[in-house]
């Protein structure tokens, strides 16, 4: 019997240890179950604050508030594009004015620069007629003196023959 007594024996301690593993094992899921039941509670008490705290009309009062800021934004954004398109058209326009300038300056002066010329040429028309005035006289003179030098020669020819004449 002691062979069969040994036996039982040894089934019994593998029994309890196959039981004392067992036991572990549940223990251990009862500690793990326990822990998920400690989050619920803890879940479930942060649920009831946060309503409590009227969370549900926050959440829908911020999600309004970022629909209301992207609104907002969008409105800025747009400003700012129509800002930025008015800046630009405001410096073309005066990248043109600044043309427009430079070309009446151009205009201006060009046209004070025909006047100048036209000035010049009434001067050198004016000159040229005093010159022309000038050597007119000038050429008077000249014939002048020749029709008084030829009226001399004439006369001294005329006087000359008239002088042989009442010699002979």
């Amino acid at each position: 019997m002691e062979p069969e007594l040994a036996k039982v024996h040894e089934q019994l301690r593998i029994l309890r240890d196959q039981t004392q593993a067992e036991e572990d094992s549940a223990n251990s899921k009862i500690l793990k179950v326990q822990d998920s039941i400690h989050q619920f509670e803890n879940v479930d008490n942060d649920i009831k604050a946060y309503r409590l705290a009227g969370g549900d009309d926050r959440l829908s009062a911020a999600k309004h508030a970022v629909v209301d800021l992207d609104k907002r934004i969008t409105s800025i954004d747009n400003e700012i594009m129509a800002l930025s398109n008015a800046i630009s058209e405001a410096e073309s326009n005066i990248a043109n004015m600044r043309q427009l300038e430079r070309n009446i300056a151009d205009n201006l002066r060009y046209r004070e620069m025909q006047r100048d010329i036209t000035k010049m040429r009434a001067k050198i028309a004016e000159l040229e007629k005093q010159n022309a005035e000038a050597e007119v006289e000038n050429y008077k003179e000249k014939a002048d003196k020749l029709r008084k030098a030829h009226n001399k020669y004439t006369a001294e020819v005329i006087y000359g023959k008239m002088s042989v004449a009442s010699n002979v």
